[in-house]
């Protein structure tokens, strides 16, 4: 229900959007870097400075303002989360550069669509009853959805395939514990102060890592 009313205060927001059937492909074969927040980033966000201009940088929010006050000013900022906790914790009172632009879908936080400053864009998620509605009522005749998945990762990525872009890399995309139980996401970020629940330490899971072994994650970052 949260989300539903969050559908229908934001609908004065499609009309700011960018088209998204015209983003199909626009950056086609063209490297993307979707930037999330796992502990892994510390050791090489000092790189992403490099990328600059020669590939679209796609940051979930998490890591927007960290990645600012590096001096790496991301193409895109996403957010999935329909909670005031992530407009309180990545929009209100951040000021953004102008040329960021916010990817969202409709049930966010009102506030955030309100108070962001650059350009936005909407994609509807496909095959959902009220999106459908919302499509026939507002006349979107073309393909305005994207893969929008259940994190804002996941709509980073869905957003990078729809731009067409190639190769898309994933940066502290963990999913994982860092070296210490501690290590939940990068440094300087909100979970510096708002450390991840203690419950989740004791349903720790181990998967498989990346670069061989095991590593400790936790059922939801699993799934």
């Amino acid at each position: 229900l949260i989300g539903f009313r969050q559908n229908m205060l934001n609908i004065k927001s499609v009309a700011r959007s960018k088209d998204v059937s015209q983003l199909r492909d626009l950056f086609k074969d063209l490297p993307a870097i979707v930037v999330a927040a796992g502990p892994s980033l510390n050791k090489n966000i000092k790189e992403l400075k490099k990328t600059k201009g020669k590939a679209v940088i796609i940051a979930v929010d998490t890591i927007a303002e960290r990645l600012c006050q590096e001096g790496i000013v991301p193409d895109f900022i996403c957010s999935i989360e329909r909670g005031e906790l992530t407009y309180s914790y990545f929009y209100k009172d951040k000021s953004y550069p102008s040329e960021v632009t916010l990817v969202a879908p409709l049930l966010v936080y009102p506030e955030i669509f309100e108070e962001f400053q650059g350009e936005v864009i909407i994609p509807i998620r496909e095959n959902v009853g009220e999106y459908n509605w919302l499509k026939e009522i507002l006349n979107l005749t073309q393909n305005n959805s994207i893969s929008i998945g259940l994190s804002c990762a996941h709509i980073a990525f869905g957003f990078a395939e729809h731009l067409g872009a190639s190769p898309i890399v994933l940066v502290g995309q963990d999913l994982a514990y860092g070296n210490t139980l501690a290590e939940t996401h990068a440094s300087n970020t909100i979970y510096d102060q708002k450390p991840i629940n203690a419950d989740n330490v004791a349903k720790r899971v181990y998967t498989k890592g990346y670069s061989g072994g095991e590593v400790a994650t936790t059922d939801t970052w699993n799934a």
